[in-house]
């Protein structure tokens, strides 16, 4: 309890006499815990947007497809039977999704011009396909024996369309003959990712069997396929070769745009928080030493009365210890201000490289309770060791004579 007591008195002597000490301390924990929590938030976009959503996923179609055009439509020659690349392709069986893409044009009460877009066919029974990577604001998904249609909110703000209201869709046949029918909208997608384009925001979803039927392609007929392969940040199942007139024409083959962005943004974390070690380190040695020639008395007295080196060294480690608590509640307070003001200014990026560096639309750093408890642990490290030759040095060189100096 004595002890407990005489560490209290010693804390408040650092909190009163050595306040630039203090806010260097408070400021130290305050930038590690913001930085920290920065590139956590970074590297957690980078996994679930390239990692989750693209990186891995190849498209693969026939070879006479260089592009789509909304206002062109596919000619014959670029449908291609699903089961004949299974067959082409038996690698690719247990990892393939079907898919339709092809261009038309929508109408809606409201509008007065058609407004063009890509139409995906897809089949909600393959787990594999795009169906994991359509995220929904409002609604639900398509059924796939309905003419339902889910479509981009910001598309559907353009057109004028609410959940339940229907759309005209109008479409040029495999043969080459225009042909329409009546779609309802069902659902509200979410497309606020980095890599999407005008083109995404003008992609619509429906059932694969619809849509063949629009175009009156056969039962088996695609334009796609999309093949995903087991992915990681730090590497990937190879691809194999492709067979039968086929090629890939869109999707990551290499990991290596990832992992530089990855590791870009690891060596900066270490470089800005060895800085902030290096300034907080040397605070704390420099303050320690000076606070510790300013209690020569202090230490004298208690040596003097019989108290071990030993003793006097757990009190100034008790102390320091009561200090870091201390300034790691006003940083971590500080911490959770600075970043409340921050994503309530809404940060979006403006600038594509930035987009796709910071892998998000809006940009919110996440809080978590695990990073500010690793910074307290690293400012204690930090004090501890930064203390430690201070403090020893001040009970080891410490004379009776210390007592009859004026103070």
């Amino acid at each position: 309890m004595a002890l407990m007591q005489l560490a209290l008195a010693g804390f408040k002597r650092y909190r009163n006499r050595k306040k630039n000490f203090t806010v260097i301390t408070i400021g130290s924990y305050f930038l590690i815990c913001i930085f920290m929590l920065f590139f956590r938030t970074v590297y957690q976009n980078i996994h679930q947007f390239w990692i989750s959503n693209y990186v891995g996923g190849d498209i693969v179609v026939s070879k006479d497809i260089r592009a789509y055009d909304f206002q062109h439509p596919l000619s014959p020659q670029q449908y291609f039977g699903f089961h004949q690349f299974i067959h082409n392709n038996p690698a690719f069986k247990e990892r393939v999704s079907p898919c339709l893409r092809v261009g038309a044009s929508l109408e809606a009460k409201g509008i007065g011009r058609p407004i063009y877009c890509l139409v995906n066919g897809i089949d909600l029974r393959n787990k594999k396909g795009f169906v994991k990577q359509l995220k929904l604001l409002d609604g639900r998904i398509f059924n796939n024996h309905r003419n339902e249609v889910v479509i981009p909110e910001q598309l559907a703000y353009r057109i004028g369309v609410g959940l339940g209201d229907s759309l005209i869709i109008y479409i040029i046949t495999k043969d080459g003959y225009q042909n329409f029918d009546l779609l309802r909208v069902v659902g509200f997608l979410d497309i606020s990712l980095p890599a999407q384009t005008f083109y995404s925001q003008t992609m619509i979803y429906m059932p694969l069997a619809k849509l063949r039927e629009l175009v009156m392609s056969g039962p088996d007929q695609v334009s796609e396929v999309v093949v995903y392969k087991k992915a990681g940040l730090f590497g990937a199942l190879p691809l194999p070769l492709l067979r039968g007139n086929f090629q890939q024409i869109s999707g990551f083959t290499s990991f290596s745009l990832v992992r530089s962005i990855f590791y870009a943004f690891c060596f900066l974390e270490v470089i800005i928080l060895f800085l902030i070690f290096a300034m907080a380190f040397c605070a704390i040695y420099q303050n320690v030493g000076l606070m510790n020639i300013e209690r020569e008395k202090e230490i004298a007295i208690y040596l003097t009365t019989g108290a071990k080196p030993f003793w006097i060294r757990r009190l100034m480690l008790y102390e320091l210890f009561i200090y870091t608590v201390y300034c790691s509640i006003w940083g971590g307070l500080l911490s959770l201000l600075f970043i409340a003001g921050i994503n309530s200014l809404g940060i979006v990026p403006d600038i594509l490289p930035m987009k796709l560096l910071l892998a998000c639309m809006h940009f919110i750093i996440g809080n978590h309770w695990g990073t500010y408890l690793i910074a307290f642990f690293i400012i204690l490290l930090l004090m501890i060791t930064g203390s430690l030759g201070p403090v020893w040095r001040a009970t080891g060189n410490i004379r009776i004579s210390a007592l009859f100096q004026a103070k």
